[in-house]
Parts: C-alpha cells; structure tokens; sequence
C-alpha cells in the first residue's frame, strides 16, 4: 500500500517539474503542471495519514479534505485551454475554484484546532458533525458535474470542428476523451468501493483505500506522460472571424437572398477550381475565395444539402478519388498516393470517409471496378 502513495506523489511530482521546465509553455501546460502537483501532494498527503505519521505534523490533517474538489475544475479547464486555445485565465474560469475555497473557508475552524483535538476527530473516529454533510456531498456530487460538462465541451468542440474544417487529424480529442472517460472510472471506483465497504460489507477500509488509489496512480501517470507531450488540440476558433466582417454576423440564422444561385456558384467552384484538394482547406478560406461571409456559407451548405462544411468538402474529396482509383493513369500509385492528391492528410482518415460514403475501403471499390 505504502508503494502506491509513493509511487504515485513521486511520478506526479516529477511530471509537474517536467511540465514547468518546458521551455515553451502554454496555459495548458501550466494548467496540467498545477493539476499534477495537486495530485502529489493528495497523494503525499494519504501516505503521511496512513503511515500515521501526522503525530510528527498534526497541521495537515483536514487539509488533504478538499482535494478532490480540484480535479474536476481542472480537468474542465485543461479541456478548455487546449480546444478554445487562449493564452490566459479568464476571471470566469477562476469561479471553478469556488467550491474548492467554499470548502476550507467552512472548515477552517477545524483545521486550527489543537493537535490533540484535530487527532481525535480525524483519525480516533471523533463524532461526525451533521454541519459538514455540505462539505461531503460537494466532493461527491463535483466530479460527476465536471465530467458531463467536460463531455458536452468536447461534444461542442467536436461540432465546431465538423462546422469550419475539412480535416480533423490534429484534432487530439482522443486523448481528452480518455482524460475524462479516466476521471469517471476513478469516481466509479470510489463509488463502488464505499458502496463495498459499507452497505456490503466485503471490504474493509484499506482494501477500500488500495481499490481506489490503484486507479488513481495509473491515472497520474497516463495523465503526466501523455499531458507532457500533448501540444495544441487545434487551430483557434476564433480565427474564424479573420477578414470577415464581425458586425455583420447575425446572432440567428438569416434569410439569404439567392441562395439556389449562390448553392449553384460554390459548387462550381468547387468543381472547376477543386480548392478541396488543399488538405487543410477551411470554411474562412473558401469564403474568401467565393467572397461569402462564411457564417451564410455554412448556413447554405447546412440548409440546401443537409451537410456540414467537413462532409461537404470530404464528398468532393471522395468523388475525386474515385475517378483515380478507376483511372489507367494511377494504377501506380498507392491506396496513400491517391488519398494524398484528393487532399486527405492520411491513410486512416481516408479508408474511414471513403468506407462510410460508398461502404466499400478504396482497395475493395478498385478491385470490383476492374472485374
């Protein structure tokens, strides 16, 4: 047991001074260092108490309490940072920490009580005050909110990327889908193991602490050596607005003028000119091409063909595709070379969009085509 807690403080530590002593950091970056020292330190904080050497620093007791309520907010704005790629906190992101100082700040006249007095509550089982039942329930019920909200965040990211790109490779959202599917799994845990312990009977409270600081190691340490090679999930959102005219977006969807001819006028561009074959094509690069806005560009792409702007451009792509696959001329090249001059950026992303619009792999359309 004494291994774990050691093991998992040491590589959280060790992890945070990685991240800190990068030498080009980002908000991110200082976001998931924070976060890893808090991890140590609960888990250095849980060796002391078991190990009962709280004898020598009484102080700390009480103080590892509110910890767990760091790891949502934290995880929430670790997500941010990285999708919505800004430099900086806003004053907003800091009321995630709330609860975080609700909780010592209601505490406080706990936590400097004498050292004898704070050992007989904490450790000799004193006698629990229902007014701290607030304080229990804020740390049961804050990670559950943080990981839904943390999931609808990336469900949102995932649309704007669908909405304003072609491509979605760099996108990393894997990664964060996993950082918070990992989250849930340790609150399951703790869950299951009180539910264990104390309605069932079957464990008892070490065999409750193993359970659950087990997973939270492995988490740590996927979180610090995965966190420290992860750069920017993507292109700011924001540069949406680049050479468009910010007062002229409507806050609700308008009623275009022309929109047949203006339907007909893209997608001759697109047939003529194939801007699709630029793998890193954009909504904003396309309107200014056209010399659309590109709000009533995706507005006409969403209404008159029941697209979004990444399905749109990726039909194009496939269509192209097809021609080479069944074309004498590229019989030479590969399944990778026909997706590169179509204008995708890989094999994978390739063989998936063109599965899922003609439900055959390019190998199996070429292959019928020639028999």
């Amino acid at each position: 047991m004494n291994a774990i807690f050691i093991i998992g403080s040491v590589q959280a530590f060790f992890f945070s001074v990685l991240i800190f002593t990068k030498t080009q950091k980002k908000l991110h970056d200082k976001i998931l260092g924070l976060w890893l020292f808090f991890m140590g330190l609960q888990l250095l904080m849980k060796y002391i108490i078991f190990n009962e050497l709280y004898v020598y620093i009484p102080w700390i007791l009480g103080f590892n309490g509110g910890l767990p309520l760091v790891h949502g907010p934290f995880l929430f704005l670790y997500i941010n940072a990285l999708t919505e790629n800004y430099n900086k906190l806003r004053s907003i992101d800091l009321l995630h920490l709330l609860p975080f100082i609700i909780f010592y700040t209601y505490l406080s006249p706990v936590l400097f009580l004498s050292p004898e007095d704070k050992i007989q509550i904490f450790i000799h089982g004193g006698s629990f005050d229902m007014k701290y039942l607030p304080l229990f329930l804020m740390i049961l019920i804050s990670g559950p909110i943080y990981i839904i909200w943390s999931f609808f965040s990336l469900k949102k990211h995932q649309e704007n990327i669908l909405k304003f790109f072609s491509f979605n490779e760099r996108v990393g959202l894997k990664w964060l889908y996993y950082l918070t599917l990992g989250l849930m799994v340790i609150w399951v845990a703790i869950f299951m193991s009180y539910l264990f312990e104390q309605v069932f009977r079957i464990i008892n409270s070490t065999e409750r602490d193993f359970i659950i600081y087990i997973v939270f190691v492995i988490y740590v340490f996927v979180v610090g050596f995965k966190g420290f090679k992860q750069g920017s999930i993507f292109f700011n959102l924001h540069l949406l607005s680049i050479n468009q005219d910010k007062s002229s977006k409507p806050k609700e969807k308008s009623q275009i003028k022309n929109s047949d001819e203006t339907l007909i006028r893209i997608q001759d561009y697109m047939e003529t000119e194939k801007p699709f074959l630029e793998e890193k094509l954009s909504i904003v690069q396309l309107s200014e091409s056209l010399d659309i806005p590109y709000y009533i560009l995706s507005q006409i792409i969403n209404e008159k063909l029941n697209q979004n702007f990444f399905d749109f451009v990726n039909t194009y792509r496939v269509n192209e595709a097809k021609e080479k696959l069944i074309d004498p001329k590229f019989d030479h090249y590969t399944i990778l070379g026909i997706a590169m001059e179509c204008g995708f950026n890989s094999k994978a992303s390739f063989n998936r969009i063109f599965k899922l619009k003609t439900s055959e792999t390019p190998t199996q359309f070429r292959n019928s085509q020639k028999e």
